[in-house]
């Protein structure tokens, strides 16, 4: 005869045997997300540090999209996309044949202005005069995720990843280490990119990791919502 206590305990075994599967398979596919955004992706960068870059002479070539044909008025959101070394990146500026084109454009507030011609202010930057400027039609990533701009086809990933990562917190055991509404807030936040392959290792048993001595003592959701709130707007500042 089986007492309720060992028969809770033996039907338990198999769905968190289930659910530590399902977060190993949550943390390689976050593994392999990340590895593909870093080869294939170029990182989101300003216009003083291509500036920097160029006048370093650490830039040889840059493609330019969508800038205004010469002598053209208006405005024109443009991608500059430049390599550093094995480091590619893309600078989004806001074209603007004069300053009054810009206090009357429609575009974002958010994106660096620069008036005037786009090849003719990179190559004043160039010391040495042998930076290349190439067109394109396109640019090369057209999706963004956390700062990085990606291939179309990666930008889906990312919103499969979170969704993945909530099912397997709502439908899953309690989590060690943090409450449920703690790990949801760290994957409501910037640093869901981070958070989401932590909560696949620490959020239950996994091979190598060591269990915590108190599991009764976790995170909970309002600290967590009070730190990921101060530590994005300190980052935001320090920007």
């Amino acid at each position: 005869m089986t007492t309720p206590g060992l028969a809770s305990t033996s039907t338990g075994r198999p769905a968190r045997r289930i659910h530590r599967h399902l977060r190993m398979g949550l943390l390689a596919l976050s593994v392999a997300f990340a590895a593909a955004v870093a080869l294939t992706g170029a990182r989101g960068a300003s216009l003083q540090e291509l500036q920097w870059a160029i006048g370093a002479g650490s830039v040889d070539t840059v493609r330019v999209i969508g800038a205004l044909p010469p002598e053209a008025t208006g405005s024109s959101q443009v991608s500059i996309e430049w390599q550093n070394g094995w480091n590619r990146h893309v600078t989004t500026v806001l074209q603007v044949s004069t300053p009054d084109e810009q206090s009357s454009s429609t575009m974002t507030r958010d994106i660096e202005p620069l008036h005037g011609d786009v090849e003719r202010q990179l190559r004043a930057w160039d010391r040495d005069g042998a930076l290349v400027v190439e067109g394109g039609i396109r640019p090369r990533w057209e999706a963004t995720v956390a700062g990085w701009h990606v291939p179309a086809w990666l930008g889906p990933v990312a919103p499969l990843l979170w969704i993945s990562a909530v099912l397997l917190l709502v439908g899953g055991p309690e989590p060690w280490r943090a409450t449920r509404w703690a790990w949801f807030w760290v994957f409501a936040s910037p640093f869901a990119v981070v958070g989401i392959p932590l909560f696949a290792i620490l959020s239950g048993p996994t091979r190598g990791v060591r269990q915590p001595s108190r599991p009764d003592r976790r995170w909970t959701g309002g600290w967590t919502f009070i730190g990921v709130t101060l530590i994005g707007i300190f980052l935001g500042l320090a920007s």
